[in-house]
């Protein structure tokens, strides 16, 4: 009996993605040093949050095919494309239910001092709160990541449905940028899911990503659903890959080359921004995130050194 056991817990543990064990740790920027808080816009019905909410086509509530979000949809004349945020927001949904969802805003281009920063949370009932905003003292980086409001166990009060996270860049010209995604909460009966019908409005979407070596460079073919007029944003955890690396070859085909990814944090210690690159040569476990028209989907990914 022992010897069984001690067989299925090895197999168990073979079994287990191993990718979460070995990422790396995530320097976030520290608002209080780069920063000033605004006041809120409130929770009421903003102009700009009319704006995101109106590229969410397909409702949050009600019966049938027609329950969760259209992202982006392409294929509804009534869906509106949003202006792409200098970066994405990336949440993690693959440690557990009740582990957390960490959430990020990371920069994919420099962000101008003088811009301002405004989460919202919209709620499956279509309430919206809308956060305090902050409004920045200094150029963000690409690859710096801010940290933002997680709720960690919705609990039993919470609505049943589809909740999305967006957060509103505002640059200094007064031009609006997004960046959003939406994730399933539970009331007390359990998890909620998008239907099947859901899928095909649902973009940008992520279904898989492998790599593979071309002249030495480590590239990585993504799969999914995706705007073949849009650019695309692509970072792995907080490494952004420059636009001049990212294919995106047709609706359902990104091709990225990792290689050339980069990002940059502040380090206390030199009392100035580093840059960190992509290594090959490290086993690692990533949050690869891709972002078009105002939206994001997040998928786990794992690197292996394959010379």
């Amino acid at each position: 009996m022992i010897r069984q056991f001690t067989i299925l817990a090895i197999a168990a543990t073979l079994a287990a993605p191993a990718s979460w064990a070995q990422r790396g740790e995530r320097k976030t920027v520290d608002l209080s040093r780069v920063a000033s808080k605004l006041s809120s816009e409130g929770t009421g019905g903003t102009a700009g949050a009319a704006q995101f909410r109106a590229a969410m086509s397909r409702g949050r509530s009600g019966g049938g095919a027609t329950d969760g979000v259209a992202l982006g949809s392409s294929g509804q004349a009534n869906a509106t494309t949003l202006a792409q945020a200098p970066g994405v927001l990336q949440m993690n949904l693959f440690e557990g239910y009740k582990s957390g969802r960490e959430t990020y805003f990371v920069a994919t281009r420099t962000i101008p001092s003088g811009s301002t920063l405004q989460q919202y949370i919209y709620l499956p009932d279509n309430q919206q709160l809308a956060l305090s905003s902050v409004k920045f003292s200094y150029d963000i980086a690409p690859g710096e990541s801010l940290a933002l409001t997680n709720v960690k166990d919705f609990g039993f009060f919470w609505e049943y449905g589809l909740t999305a996270y967006a957060v509103k860049i505002t640059l200094p010209d007064g031009t609006e940028t997004w960046a959003g995604t939406d994730f399933g909460t539970a009331d007390w009966q359990g998890l909620y899911y998008r239907k099947f019908a859901d899928l095909p409005f649902v973009i940008p979407g992520l279904t898989g990503a492998r790599e593979y070596l071309d002249n030495g460079a480590t590239m990585v073919e993504i799969k999914g659903r995706f705007r073949t007029d849009l650019t695309a944003h692509v970072i792995f955890e907080d490494l952004v890959v420059p636009s001049n690396a990212v294919q995106v070859l047709d609706a359902t085909t990104i091709v990225v080359n990792l290689s050339q990814a980069y990002g940059y944090y502040y380090d206390s210690g030199v009392g100035d921004l580093v840059q960190q690159t992509f290594d090959p040569t490290r086993v690692r476990g990533y949050l690869l995130t891709v972002g078009q028209g105002g939206f994001t989907d997040t998928l786990p990914f794992r690197h292996t050194p394959m010379q």
